[in-house]
């Protein structure tokens, strides 16, 4: 709001109070006439001082008037000048020989008057020149695409710039071709863009039905991050080969496994494979250097240094039932499930009640179906049956009741069954002697507060199940199950060890704690366990119906013929 728009309000307010006081001042004196002379005298030295009050107010009032008609001619000044420095904008924004900033400090008006005497008379906005956080270059667009003209604060740059809009006032560039939206319009682009336009197509390509990221899209991650820190900053026309191989040689020193070098260079090559299929860069230099990415060899065995995997390995029946007791039951019971189904560990986490078909078909011999609707093979049309015996009915059969619809193993369950498993153990404590709860906190990693609240038996919810405190997913994920295997094995290690120290009076040695030490397996090696029973059971066709692989060469890397034969027949 102006000067003048306040003072005008006051002054609104002002003569609507005289006329008011003016008003309460005749009804005064209407009132007096009325009275008699020994009940007006008291009150005539009060109608003196209003009068008088109201004499002030009127000449205030007259003051004020006076100066706002004096400083009128001042305001008509300013517009004028206003109105000149308007049409002197239009002017200069007409020559197009200043920038629309060089006009604000030449008349010392703000920028955004600049622009709307531009919008005024039909001059567009002039391209700003940019400044590219990553290389420190300057930058300008022209019909979507960039035009780097050097280092930003160079005052070459500066030269460049206003050269270029000089060119671009005298003749407009033409209209961009049309091109595919997944396709940038820019050929001078960083590798960095480049991967973003990759990781744009890859989550729309690697996803399932029901829109999900599929686990390929992980593994794709770590290969661009990896692309993304070894050339990111560098233009895609500069690219070079001795970059990616770098990028390896940095891998091996990292003593990374060769197998995973080479997983994680096949899926480089697939990068740049699609980037040359798709012609998102119309560059030759470019083109050069990813064809010879894509031929890029991979590492042999004992060829370039890398460490060699550990060969993948079957889990014992000993160390897996030695670890289930310190595993959640959900975890626990989808554990037993792949050790008797060889289902993958996928199968295991997804499976829904809907998905089980308990009919008593006589084909199935009395054994239940389990159809997953997602499976590794899903995509190319195929189906996936695995059968469920008694020992695995006896398994689900809980599940199924408790969980009408949804998935069966839960990890709400199994934080459910840790707490209970953390407040029996601190009720323990607390009977067996400790009775601060401060330091039953700092042993169990609680608050004070929560110690009070377990140890509280007359609480009508002691006992109840309390929901976890945090959001938990529905079901489990690959990273959610290995690291609840991982956590059992390293429980069940401190008990063994403590054990081990109790009856030798002392700290094992490595030989001896490597004997009795669980060794690390994962659900994959459920599988490989699975696949060399129905090996040596039915043979080789029974192991490959069992794991649900349609080609027989697979099923031999899972479940290989060892030695066993050769034992039977030595002689």
């Amino acid at each position: 709001m102006s000067l003048w728009s306040k003072m005008g309000m006051h002054m609104s307010k002002l003569s609507d109070v005289i006329a008011a006081l003016e008003a309460q001042a005749l009804k005064l004196e209407r009132m007096l006439d009325t009275l008699s002379p020994e009940l007006r005298s008291p009150l005539e030295p009060l109608l003196t001082e209003s009068n008088r009050r109201l004499a002030e107010l009127r000449a205030r009032s007259a003051n004020e008037a006076g100066a706002k008609s004096v400083q009128r001619p001042a305001r008509r000044r300013k517009a004028a000048a206003s109105e000149i420095d308007q049409r002197e904008m239009e002017r200069l924004l007409a020559a197009g020989k200043l920038s629309q900033r060089e006009i604000g400090e030449r008349l010392g008006v703000p920028r955004h008057r600049v622009i709307a005497a531009a919008r005024k008379i039909g001059v567009k906005r002039e391209r700003k020149l940019r400044f590219h956080a990553e290389t420190g270059q300057g930058f300008i667009c022209v019909n979507g695409r960039r035009e780097y003209l050097g280092p930003f604060h160079a005052k070459a740059t500066k030269k460049k710039y206003r050269q270029r809009l000089a060119e671009l006032a005298e003749a407009p560039p033409a209209a961009p071709a049309v091109t595919s939206p997944e396709t940038p319009a820019d050929e001078i682009l960083f590798v960095k863009e480049m991967l973003l336009h990759y990781w744009s197509f890859a989550e729309k390509r690697y996803q399932t039905a029901d829109k999900q990221p599929k686990p390929h899209l992980d593994n794709l991650r770590q290969a661009v991050m990896r692309v993304e820190k070894q050339c990111g900053h560098t233009l895609v026309s500069e690219l070079r080969v001795a970059q990616i191989l770098e990028m390896r040689d940095a891998m091996i020193d990292e003593r990374r496994a060769r197998t995973y070098i080479n997983s994680l260079m096949a899926r480089v090559k697939q990068i740049f494979k699609w980037a040359l299929v798709r012609e998102v860069v119309r560059n030759k230099n470019f083109g050069e250097a990813a064809s010879r990415i894509c031929n890029i060899d991979a590492l042999g065995a004992g060829e370039s240094g890398a460490r060699e995997a550990p060969k993948p390995k079957r889990a014992d029946d000993i160390w897996v039932e030695a670890t289930l007791p310190y595993l959640p039951p959900p975890v626990r019971d989808m554990v037993r499930i792949q050790r008797l189904t060889g289902c993958r560990a996928g199968n295991a986490m997804g499976m829904q009640t809907a998905e089980v078909d308990r009919t008593a078909d006589p084909a199935y011999q009395g054994k239940w179906m389990y159809r997953p609707s997602r499976h590794k093979t899903a995509h190319l049309g195929e189906e996936c049956e695995i059968p469920l015996g008694e020992e695995a009915q006896a398994i689900l059969s809980p599940y199924l009741l408790r969980y009408p619809t949804g998935y069966l193993f839960r990890p709400a369950d199994a934080i459910k069954w840790r707490q209970r498993e953390r407040d029996e153990a601190i009720r323990a404590a607390f009977l067996a002697g400790e009775r601060d709860a401060k330091v039953l906190a700092q042993n169990f990693g609680l608050t004070a507060c929560n110690v009070y609240r377990i140890l509280q038996p007359l609480r009508t919810d002691a006992g109840a199940e309390r929901a976890p405190s945090r959001r938990v997913r529905e079901k489990y994920d690959r990273n959610s199950y290995g690291h609840a295997i991982t956590r059992g094995i390293r429980e069940a290690n401190q008990v063994r060890r403590s054990a081990l120290e109790k009856q030798l009076g002392r700290e094992p040695t490595e030989a001896e704690w490597k004997r009795a030490e669980i060794p690390h397996w994962s659900s994959h090696c459920l599988r490989r366990a699975r696949a060399t029973e129905a090996r040596a059971q039915g043979g080789l066709e029974a192991a490959q119906s069992a794991l649900g692989h349609k080609d027989q060469r697979t099923t031999e890397r899972y479940a290989p013929v060892g030695n066993a034969p050769a034992l039977r027949i030595a002689r």
